[in-house]
């Protein structure tokens, strides 16, 4: 499987669908299947394939940034 999202609007609306927490959990096995792609991507020496893979997981991250803050707001909230 092999996670692609052109830009952080394409994954955003990917992500509308679920819970701030089935969110956060979307984004962190993406981010774990991106981390084997590169993985993989090294051992065989396609630099060019591993930078870019790197850089989805980079859109990711920010992405997950964003949800892990917004839960924090909520939980603080709903304290």
């Amino acid at each position: 499987m092999s996670i692609v999202f052109n830009s952080k609007q394409e994954l955003t609306n990917h992500l509308e669908k679920f819970t701030l927490e089935e969110q956060k959990t979307e984004l962190e096995f993406m981010i774990s299947k991106i981390e084997e792609e590169v993985e993989i991507a090294l051992i065989q020496n396609n630099n060019e394939l591993a930078i870019w893979k790197m850089s989805i997981e980079l859109l990711i991250e920010d992405v997950l940034k964003e949800v892990e803050n917004k839960l924090i707001i909520n939980y603080s909230l709903n304290v």
